[in-house]
């Protein structure tokens, strides 16, 4: 392939990625309701992308409840994550405590 062809699909595939994460969002109402995926012992990354994808905010802390801020969320693992195995409204915060990757 050129590179004219390459930058024409990774353009279109950014596309098609934003429309499907636009359409995958609440329609705005609280009266939606989500169930809380269990998200522990996977990669950092991994559990953003699934907490996210059904409209819910994560946050990342450590064992002491301090923010991370993870520069390369795949060096994390979740241990724990609050709520957890409930369902809750569209945009809830889910607390999500990592470690680092061994």
């Amino acid at each position: 392939m050129t590179r004219s062809t390459m930058r024409t699909a990774s353009a279109v595939l950014a596309v098609a990625a934003t429309l499907f994460v636009a359409g995958c969002g609440s329609d705005g109402g609280s009266d939606a309701s989500v169930d809380v995926p269990d998200v522990t012992n996977l990669i950092l990354q991994t559990a953003q992308q699934n907490i996210e994808r059904l409209g819910l905010t994560a946050e990342v802390v450590d064992s002491s409840g301090d923010a991370v801020v993870a520069d390369d969320p795949a060096t994390y693992v979740v241990v724990e994550q609050d709520p957890a195995d409930r369902t809750v409204d569209a945009g809830t915060a889910v607390t999500l405590t990592v470690e680092p990757r061994d």
